[in-house]
């Protein structure tokens, strides 16, 4: 790679061909240079021109990315849900129990964003990420973090999926095979998005 980005500038610059002798040099090193030359042109166009940039989670809308990769947990049926979230509050600072029946899919995939973006983590980490204000009536309201048990036992639903990891330091953080499925359900959302913006124009003309 060193030596293919000094040719590179000196191809950019114009001193190559001053460097190669018209008569003197034989004939097969003259070619030789020639060829390296050519090929150095096809990489430059190659690198500088035709790579373009592919799609990962932080071009997405969080909400969409959210919801898309929460039906791909659903999907799968790999993922172990536990027998009491349908009777558990998600917070101290929460009166009920989560209306939602996939709240579970939607949290862990909310999670592992976060992880995406930021890591590692542990459970404080989540319980604060998760957290909210807590009502004390006719007292001022204060921050309350979410349930620790919650957090736990996603964080380890998400390690058993080989999506995260625990990291050296402590916590957890994001596997290959977990930046590859993220960017992958990211880059579904993108073309989605496009298709119903390409829609909706048609429509509108």
């Amino acid at each position: 790679m060193i030596e293919f980005e000094q040719y590179r500038k000196e191809l950019f610059h114009g001193h190559f061909l001053s460097e190669i002798p018209s008569t003197t040099t034989p004939s097969w090193i003259l070619s030789f240079r020639f060829v390296y030359l050519r090929r150095c042109v096809v990489f430059a166009f190659f690198f500088e021109f035709k790579k373009m940039p592919s799609v990962t989670l932080k071009d997405v809308d969080q909400h969409k990315f959210v919801k898309a990769f929460a039906a791909f947990l659903k999907k799968t049926g790999k993922m172990r849900v536990p027998e009491w979230v349908d009777i558990v509050k998600s917070a101290r600072f929460k009166e009920l129990a989560p209306y939602d029946p996939d709240w579970y899919y939607i949290r862990c995939a909310a999670l592992v964003r976060h992880i995406y973006i930021r890591s590692p983590i542990g459970v404080g980490a989540v319980t604060k990420i998760f957290g909210g204000r807590k009502r004390n009536g006719t007292h001022p309201s204060h921050f309350c973090r979410s349930a620790g048990g919650v957090a736990r036992k996603a964080l380890q639903t998400l390690e058993q999926l080989k999506l995260i990891e625990k990291a050296p330091l402590g916590g957890r953080k994001l596997t290959s095979q977990g930046r590859r499925d993220l960017d992958r359900i990211a880059a579904q959302v993108k073309a989605k998005s496009k298709k119903q913006l390409k829609l909706q124009e048609t429509l509108v003309l």
